[in-house]
């Protein structure tokens, strides 16, 4: 079995910088739903293998990291192109 708390934190560390963008113009959006969807596919199969409290600590970061947009003073609207 892997690391998949430390790849999902990885994972997560990349997810944050792209959202420190300045400007939504200049997010790379489709890095951004990339880099979302690796992560949550890996959580999704990680998942199988843990126990509840082990998952819930593999999920609540990946969590707060994608709603961090919703919570900032100029949110980000973005639209899916996928």
């Amino acid at each position: 079995m892997g690391d998949f708390q430390g790849a999902v934190s990885l994972m997560l560390e990349k997810l944050q910088r792209l959202m420190a963008e300045e400007t939504a113009e200049s997010l790379d959006t489709d890095e951004l739903f990339r880099l979302s969807n690796k992560c949550v596919n890996l959580c999704q199969r990680g998942s199988a293998m843990l126990d509840e409290k082990s998952r819930q600590a593999l999920w609540f970061p990946v969590l707060e990291t994608l709603m961090l947009p919703q919570r900032s003073e100029k949110p980000i609207h973005l639209s899916c192109k996928h």
